[in-house]
Protein backbone atom coordinates (compact mmCIF):
# COMPACT_ATOMS: atom_id res chain seq x y z
CA UNK A 1 0.00 0.00 0.00
CA UNK A 2 2.80 2.42 0.92
CA UNK A 3 4.60 1.65 -2.37
CA UNK A 4 1.48 2.36 -4.39
CA UNK A 5 0.79 5.56 -2.51
CA UNK A 6 4.35 6.67 -3.24
CA UNK A 7 3.63 6.83 -6.97
CA UNK A 8 2.35 10.22 -8.05
CA UNK A 9 0.79 8.85 -11.27
CA UNK A 10 -1.86 6.83 -9.42
CA UNK A 11 -5.32 8.45 -9.29
CA UNK A 12 -6.78 7.68 -5.85
CA UNK A 13 -10.18 9.19 -6.67
CA UNK A 14 -11.12 6.75 -9.44
CA UNK A 15 -14.13 4.52 -8.56
CA UNK A 16 -13.77 0.77 -8.97
CA UNK A 17 -15.57 -1.12 -11.74
CA UNK A 18 -17.27 -3.58 -9.39
CA UNK A 19 -17.78 -1.80 -6.09
CA UNK A 20 -18.05 1.61 -7.80
CA UNK A 21 -16.38 3.05 -4.71
CA UNK A 22 -13.11 4.96 -4.57
CA UNK A 23 -10.22 3.32 -2.69
CA UNK A 24 -11.02 5.55 0.29
CA UNK A 25 -14.70 4.61 0.12
CA UNK A 26 -13.84 0.92 -0.09
CA UNK A 27 -11.48 1.14 2.89
CA UNK A 28 -14.11 3.04 4.91
CA UNK A 29 -16.76 0.46 4.05
CA UNK A 30 -14.47 -2.42 5.05
CA UNK A 31 -13.47 -0.69 8.27
CA UNK A 32 -9.74 -0.64 7.48
CA UNK A 33 -8.79 2.24 9.73
CA UNK A 34 -5.03 2.05 8.96
CA UNK A 35 -5.64 2.13 5.19
CA UNK A 36 -7.97 5.11 5.57
CA UNK A 37 -5.29 6.92 7.54
CA UNK A 38 -2.68 6.29 4.83
CA UNK A 39 -5.00 7.39 2.02
CA UNK A 40 -5.89 10.62 3.79
CA UNK A 41 -2.21 11.59 3.92
CA UNK A 42 -2.19 12.09 0.16
CA UNK A 43 -2.76 15.75 -0.71
CA UNK A 44 -4.66 14.89 -3.88
CA UNK A 45 -7.20 12.67 -2.10
CA UNK A 46 -10.83 13.81 -2.34
CA UNK A 47 -12.80 12.47 0.67
CA UNK A 48 -16.08 13.63 -0.89
CA UNK A 49 -15.91 11.57 -4.08
CA UNK A 50 -19.06 9.44 -4.34
CA UNK A 51 -19.65 6.05 -5.87
CA UNK A 52 -21.17 5.98 -9.36
CA UNK A 53 -24.43 4.25 -8.42
CA UNK A 54 -26.00 5.79 -5.30
CA UNK A 55 -23.75 8.75 -4.61
CA UNK A 56 -22.45 7.15 -1.40
CA UNK A 57 -19.31 8.78 -0.05
CA UNK A 58 -16.66 7.50 2.39
CA UNK A 59 -18.31 9.22 5.36
CA UNK A 60 -21.63 7.56 4.48
CA UNK A 61 -19.90 4.18 4.42
CA UNK A 62 -18.30 4.68 7.83
CA UNK A 63 -21.55 6.00 9.34
CA UNK A 64 -23.53 3.02 8.01
CA UNK A 65 -21.04 0.61 9.57
CA UNK A 66 -20.91 2.52 12.84
CA UNK A 67 -17.12 2.68 12.69
CA UNK A 68 -16.17 5.40 15.17
CA UNK A 69 -12.46 5.24 14.33
CA UNK A 70 -12.93 5.71 10.59
CA UNK A 71 -15.52 8.44 11.09
CA UNK A 72 -13.13 10.30 13.38
CA UNK A 73 -10.33 10.09 10.81
CA UNK A 74 -12.57 11.35 8.03
CA UNK A 75 -13.89 14.25 10.12
CA UNK A 76 -10.32 15.36 10.81
CA UNK A 77 -9.80 15.90 7.10
CA UNK A 78 -9.82 19.54 6.09
CA UNK A 79 -12.03 19.12 3.02
CA UNK A 80 -14.67 16.78 4.44
CA UNK A 81 -18.32 17.82 4.11
CA UNK A 82 -20.30 16.37 7.09
CA UNK A 83 -23.64 17.35 5.51
CA UNK A 84 -23.11 15.61 2.20
CA UNK A 85 -26.06 13.57 0.93
CA UNK A 86 -26.25 10.40 -1.10
CA UNK A 87 -28.27 10.62 -4.31
CA UNK A 88 -30.83 7.84 -3.82
CA UNK A 89 -32.74 9.17 -0.79
CA UNK A 90 -30.79 12.30 0.05
CA UNK A 91 -29.62 11.11 3.47
CA UNK A 92 -26.75 12.66 5.40
CA UNK A 93 -24.18 10.62 7.39
CA UNK A 94 -25.85 11.76 10.62
CA UNK A 95 -29.24 10.54 9.45
CA UNK A 96 -27.80 7.16 8.43
CA UNK A 97 -26.01 6.77 11.77
CA UNK A 98 -29.22 7.54 13.69
CA UNK A 99 -31.33 5.15 11.62
CA UNK A 100 -28.83 2.33 12.11
CA UNK A 101 -28.68 2.94 15.85
CA UNK A 102 -25.01 3.94 15.91
CA UNK A 103 -25.24 6.33 18.85
CA UNK A 104 -21.49 6.87 19.25
CA UNK A 105 -21.12 7.88 15.61
CA UNK A 106 -24.10 10.23 15.92
CA UNK A 107 -22.54 11.90 18.98
CA UNK A 108 -19.23 12.25 17.12
CA UNK A 109 -20.94 13.93 14.17
CA UNK A 110 -22.91 16.23 16.46
CA UNK A 111 -19.67 17.59 17.89
CA UNK A 112 -19.02 19.31 14.57
CA UNK A 113 -20.22 22.92 14.65
CA UNK A 114 -20.90 22.87 10.91
CA UNK A 115 -23.19 19.84 11.07
CA UNK A 116 -26.83 20.39 10.14
CA UNK A 117 -28.86 18.36 12.67
CA UNK A 118 -32.17 19.21 10.96
CA UNK A 119 -31.30 17.87 7.51
CA UNK A 120 -33.99 15.33 6.60
CA UNK A 121 -34.08 12.90 3.72
CA UNK A 122 -35.28 14.22 0.38
CA UNK A 123 -38.09 11.68 0.06
CA UNK A 124 -40.20 12.28 3.20
CA UNK A 125 -38.31 15.00 5.08
CA UNK A 126 -37.66 12.76 8.09
CA UNK A 127 -34.97 14.35 10.25
CA UNK A 128 -32.47 12.61 12.57
CA UNK A 129 -34.63 13.57 15.57
CA UNK A 130 -37.72 12.18 13.83
CA UNK A 131 -35.99 8.83 13.28
CA UNK A 132 -34.52 8.72 16.78
CA UNK A 133 -38.01 9.27 18.21
CA UNK A 134 -39.52 6.72 15.85
CA UNK A 135 -37.01 4.02 16.83
CA UNK A 136 -37.11 4.86 20.56
CA UNK A 137 -33.42 5.70 20.76
CA UNK A 138 -33.63 7.80 23.92
CA UNK A 139 -29.87 8.34 24.13
CA UNK A 140 -29.73 9.71 20.60
CA UNK A 141 -32.80 11.87 21.23
CA UNK A 142 -31.09 13.32 24.28
CA UNK A 143 -27.88 14.00 22.33
CA UNK A 144 -29.77 15.73 19.52
CA UNK A 145 -31.83 17.87 21.90
CA UNK A 146 -28.64 19.15 23.57
CA UNK A 147 -27.97 21.16 20.45
CA UNK A 148 -29.86 24.46 20.55
CA UNK A 149 -30.16 24.55 16.75
CA UNK A 150 -32.18 21.32 16.63
CA UNK A 151 -35.80 22.03 15.68
CA UNK A 152 -38.06 19.66 17.68
CA UNK A 153 -41.17 20.70 15.73
CA UNK A 154 -40.09 19.67 12.22
CA UNK A 155 -42.72 17.55 10.44
CA UNK A 156 -42.22 14.84 7.87
CA UNK A 157 -43.75 15.55 4.46
CA UNK A 158 -45.86 12.38 4.26
CA UNK A 159 -48.04 12.52 7.39
CA UNK A 160 -47.00 15.90 8.86
CA UNK A 161 -45.96 14.14 12.06
CA UNK A 162 -43.57 15.83 14.45
CA UNK A 163 -41.19 13.74 16.61
CA UNK A 164 -43.54 14.40 19.57
CA UNK A 165 -46.59 13.29 17.60
CA UNK A 166 -44.80 10.15 16.47
CA UNK A 167 -43.56 9.25 19.96
CA UNK A 168 -47.04 9.91 21.39
CA UNK A 169 -48.62 7.67 18.77
CA UNK A 170 -46.19 4.85 19.60
CA UNK A 171 -46.53 5.29 23.36
CA UNK A 172 -42.85 6.03 24.01
CA UNK A 173 -43.08 7.66 27.44
CA UNK A 174 -39.33 8.27 27.79
CA UNK A 175 -39.00 9.96 24.41
CA UNK A 176 -42.10 12.10 25.03
CA UNK A 177 -40.68 13.24 28.37
CA UNK A 178 -37.38 14.27 26.76
CA UNK A 179 -39.13 16.23 24.01
CA UNK A 180 -41.44 18.04 26.42
CA UNK A 181 -38.42 19.29 28.37
CA UNK A 182 -37.44 21.48 25.44
CA UNK A 183 -38.71 25.03 25.97
CA UNK A 184 -39.41 25.56 22.27
CA UNK A 185 -41.55 22.46 21.82
CA UNK A 186 -45.05 22.94 20.43
CA UNK A 187 -47.19 20.19 22.00
CA UNK A 188 -50.27 21.05 19.92
CA UNK A 189 -48.82 20.62 16.41
CA UNK A 190 -51.24 18.39 14.50
CA UNK A 191 -50.66 15.87 11.70
CA UNK A 192 -52.34 15.93 8.27
CA UNK A 193 -55.61 14.72 9.84
CA UNK A 194 -55.58 17.41 12.51
CA UNK A 195 -54.64 14.94 15.26
CA UNK A 196 -52.52 16.49 18.01
CA UNK A 197 -50.00 14.46 20.05
CA UNK A 198 -52.63 14.23 22.80
CA UNK A 199 -55.22 12.75 20.43
CA UNK A 200 -52.64 10.30 19.06
CA UNK A 201 -51.76 9.17 22.59
CA UNK A 202 -55.44 8.87 23.57
CA UNK A 203 -56.21 6.76 20.50
CA UNK A 204 -53.59 4.24 21.63
CA UNK A 205 -54.75 4.24 25.24
CA UNK A 206 -51.27 5.27 26.42
CA UNK A 207 -52.08 6.57 29.90
CA UNK A 208 -48.44 7.34 30.69
CA UNK A 209 -48.01 9.53 27.61
CA UNK A 210 -51.42 11.17 28.13
CA UNK A 211 -50.47 12.04 31.72
CA UNK A 212 -47.16 13.59 30.60
CA UNK A 213 -48.84 15.67 27.91
CA UNK A 214 -51.55 16.91 30.27
CA UNK A 215 -48.89 18.09 32.72
CA UNK A 216 -47.58 20.48 30.08
CA UNK A 217 -49.25 23.85 30.54
CA UNK A 218 -49.44 24.61 26.81
CA UNK A 219 -51.31 21.44 25.84
CA UNK A 220 -54.87 22.18 24.76
CA UNK A 221 -57.12 19.29 25.87
CA UNK A 222 -60.07 20.52 23.79
CA UNK A 223 -58.49 20.59 20.32
CA UNK A 224 -60.49 18.43 17.89
CA UNK A 225 -59.23 16.64 14.80
CA UNK A 226 -60.34 17.89 11.38
CA UNK A 227 -61.59 14.56 10.09
CA UNK A 228 -64.41 13.89 12.58
CA UNK A 229 -64.22 16.87 14.90
CA UNK A 230 -63.47 14.67 17.90
CA UNK A 231 -61.73 16.04 20.97
CA UNK A 232 -59.34 13.85 22.99
CA UNK A 233 -62.20 13.20 25.46
CA UNK A 234 -64.51 12.04 22.68
CA UNK A 235 -61.79 9.73 21.34
CA UNK A 236 -61.24 8.25 24.81
CA UNK A 237 -64.99 7.63 25.27
CA UNK A 238 -65.44 6.06 21.85
CA UNK A 239 -62.37 3.83 22.36
CA UNK A 240 -63.72 2.85 25.82
CA UNK A 241 -60.58 3.97 27.69
CA UNK A 242 -61.97 4.68 31.14
CA UNK A 243 -58.55 5.45 32.65
CA UNK A 244 -57.76 7.97 29.91
CA UNK A 245 -61.17 9.62 30.39
CA UNK A 246 -60.42 10.04 34.08
CA UNK A 247 -57.02 11.61 33.31
CA UNK A 248 -58.51 14.09 30.85
CA UNK A 249 -61.24 15.17 33.25
CA UNK A 250 -58.60 16.17 35.83
CA UNK A 251 -57.59 19.13 33.69
CA UNK A 252 -59.35 22.25 34.92
CA UNK A 253 -59.73 23.63 31.39
CA UNK A 254 -61.36 20.52 29.95
CA UNK A 255 -64.78 20.99 28.36
CA UNK A 256 -66.79 17.76 28.81
CA UNK A 257 -69.70 18.96 26.67
CA UNK A 258 -68.05 19.41 23.25
CA UNK A 259 -69.81 17.33 20.59
CA UNK A 260 -68.15 15.90 17.51
CA UNK A 261 -68.82 17.68 14.22
CA UNK A 262 -69.66 14.57 12.23
CA UNK A 263 -72.68 13.39 14.22
CA UNK A 264 -73.11 15.89 17.05
CA UNK A 265 -72.80 13.58 20.05
CA UNK A 266 -71.27 14.66 23.36
CA UNK A 267 -69.01 12.33 25.38
CA UNK A 268 -71.89 11.48 27.74
CA UNK A 269 -74.27 10.80 24.86
CA UNK A 270 -71.79 8.40 23.20
CA UNK A 271 -71.05 6.65 26.50
CA UNK A 272 -74.78 6.09 27.01
CA UNK A 273 -75.18 4.91 23.42
CA UNK A 274 -72.34 2.39 23.82
CA UNK A 275 -73.59 1.23 27.20
CA UNK A 276 -70.31 2.14 28.93
CA UNK A 277 -71.47 2.30 32.54
CA UNK A 278 -68.00 2.93 34.00
CA UNK A 279 -67.29 5.87 31.69
CA UNK A 280 -70.74 7.36 32.35
CA UNK A 281 -70.02 7.32 36.09
CA UNK A 282 -66.66 9.03 35.58
CA UNK A 283 -68.20 11.71 33.35
CA UNK A 284 -71.01 12.41 35.81
CA UNK A 285 -68.46 13.31 38.49
CA UNK A 286 -67.37 16.40 36.54
CA UNK A 287 -68.97 19.58 37.84
CA UNK A 288 -69.39 21.18 34.40
CA UNK A 289 -71.08 18.23 32.70
CA UNK A 290 -74.44 18.99 31.13
CA UNK A 291 -76.48 15.75 30.89
CA UNK A 292 -79.37 17.37 29.03
CA UNK A 293 -77.62 18.06 25.72
CA UNK A 294 -79.33 16.15 22.93
CA UNK A 295 -77.30 14.02 20.55
CA UNK A 296 -77.62 12.92 16.90
CA UNK A 297 -80.91 11.10 17.51
CA UNK A 298 -82.47 14.13 19.19
CA UNK A 299 -82.32 12.34 22.54
CA UNK A 300 -80.54 13.09 25.77
CA UNK A 301 -78.24 10.51 27.36
CA UNK A 302 -81.09 9.45 29.69
CA UNK A 303 -83.46 8.95 26.78
CA UNK A 304 -80.84 6.95 24.91
CA UNK A 305 -80.33 4.68 27.93
CA UNK A 306 -84.09 4.19 28.19
CA UNK A 307 -84.51 3.38 24.51
CA UNK A 308 -81.66 0.87 24.80
CA UNK A 309 -83.41 -0.68 27.84
CA UNK A 310 -80.34 -0.17 30.01
CA UNK A 311 -82.00 -0.08 33.43
CA UNK A 312 -78.79 0.43 35.37
CA UNK A 313 -77.75 3.46 33.36
CA UNK A 314 -81.28 4.91 33.48
CA UNK A 315 -81.15 4.68 37.28
CA UNK A 316 -77.82 6.53 37.47
CA UNK A 317 -78.81 9.27 35.03
CA UNK A 318 -82.22 9.72 36.66
CA UNK A 319 -80.61 10.55 39.99
CA UNK A 320 -79.02 13.72 38.63
CA UNK A 321 -80.60 16.81 40.10
CA UNK A 322 -80.44 18.81 36.89
CA UNK A 323 -81.61 16.01 34.62
CA UNK A 324 -84.97 16.43 32.90
CA UNK A 325 -87.56 13.70 33.54
CA UNK A 326 -87.95 11.10 30.81
CA UNK A 327 -90.82 12.09 28.48
CA UNK A 328 -93.58 9.65 27.62
CA UNK A 329 -92.54 9.61 23.97
CA UNK A 330 -88.73 9.66 23.98
CA UNK A 331 -88.48 9.34 20.21
CA UNK A 332 -87.29 12.61 18.74
CA UNK A 333 -86.34 13.74 15.28
CA UNK A 334 -82.69 12.85 14.58
CA UNK A 335 -80.32 15.59 13.53
CA UNK A 336 -79.32 15.89 9.88
CA UNK A 337 -75.72 14.95 10.69
CA UNK A 338 -76.96 11.64 12.13
CA UNK A 339 -78.78 10.58 8.95
CA UNK A 340 -76.89 7.71 7.36
CA UNK A 341 -74.15 7.76 9.99
CA UNK A 342 -72.32 4.52 10.67
CA UNK A 343 -71.17 5.57 14.13
CA UNK A 344 -73.96 3.74 15.97
CA UNK A 345 -73.03 0.45 14.32
CA UNK A 346 -69.96 0.26 16.52
CA UNK A 347 -69.75 -3.06 18.42
CA UNK A 348 -70.79 -2.66 22.03
CA UNK A 349 -73.43 -0.04 21.35
CA UNK A 350 -76.22 -0.15 23.85
CA UNK A 351 -78.75 0.02 21.01
CA UNK A 352 -78.01 -3.55 19.97
CA UNK A 353 -80.44 -4.74 22.68
CA UNK A 354 -83.36 -3.21 20.75
CA UNK A 355 -85.64 -5.51 18.78
CA UNK A 356 -85.27 -5.45 15.02
CA UNK A 357 -88.20 -3.96 13.06
CA UNK A 358 -90.59 -6.38 11.25
CA UNK A 359 -89.11 -5.57 7.81
CA UNK A 360 -85.63 -6.36 9.04
CA UNK A 361 -86.77 -9.64 10.60
CA UNK A 362 -88.31 -10.69 7.28
CA UNK A 363 -85.05 -9.88 5.56
CA UNK A 364 -83.16 -12.07 8.03
CA UNK A 365 -85.57 -14.98 7.43
CA UNK A 366 -85.17 -14.65 3.65
CA UNK A 367 -81.37 -14.70 3.90
CA UNK A 368 -81.39 -17.80 6.14
CA UNK A 369 -83.80 -19.70 3.82
CA UNK A 370 -81.77 -18.77 0.76
CA UNK A 371 -78.58 -20.00 2.42
CA UNK A 372 -80.19 -23.34 3.36
CA UNK A 373 -81.51 -23.75 -0.18
CA UNK A 374 -78.03 -23.14 -1.60
CA UNK A 375 -76.60 -25.83 0.69
CA UNK A 376 -79.24 -28.33 -0.47
CA UNK A 377 -78.44 -27.66 -4.13
CA UNK A 378 -74.70 -28.13 -3.53
CA UNK A 379 -75.41 -31.42 -1.67
CA UNK A 380 -77.54 -32.75 -4.54
CA UNK A 381 -74.97 -31.83 -7.18
CA UNK A 382 -72.17 -33.56 -5.28
CA UNK A 383 -73.85 -36.81 -4.23
CA UNK A 384 -76.50 -37.36 -6.94
CA UNK A 385 -74.64 -36.56 -10.16
CA UNK A 386 -75.62 -38.69 -13.22
CA UNK A 387 -72.85 -41.23 -13.95
CA UNK A 388 -73.12 -41.15 -17.78
CA UNK A 389 -71.78 -43.83 -20.14
CA UNK A 390 -68.67 -45.70 -19.19
CA UNK A 391 -65.78 -45.60 -21.61
CA UNK A 392 -64.69 -48.70 -23.44
CA UNK A 393 -61.44 -48.76 -21.51
CA UNK A 394 -63.29 -49.63 -18.29
CA UNK A 395 -65.48 -52.38 -19.76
Amino acid sequence: MKLLLGREDINLNTPGLISRLTPLGQAAWAGHERVVELLLRREDIDPNTADTKHGIKPLHCAALRGDVGVVKLLLEGKDIDPNTTETEYGQTPLLLAVKKGHHSVAELLLERKDIDPNAGDQKHGMTPLWWAACLKYEGTVRALLKREDVNPNTKDTEYNLTPLGLASHKGYTGVVKLLLERGDINPNTADKYGRTPLILAVRQGSEGVVALLLEHKDVNPNTADVECGRTPLLWAVQMWYKGVVALLLKREDINPNIADTRCGGTPLWWAAQFGCMGIVKVLLEHKDLNPDIRGPTGQTALEVAASCKNAGMVKILSQLKDSHPLPQNPASKPSERYQGSRELSRPGCGARSQEAPPGMRACYVFVVISFIGLLVIIFVLIFFRPQGNRSKCTE
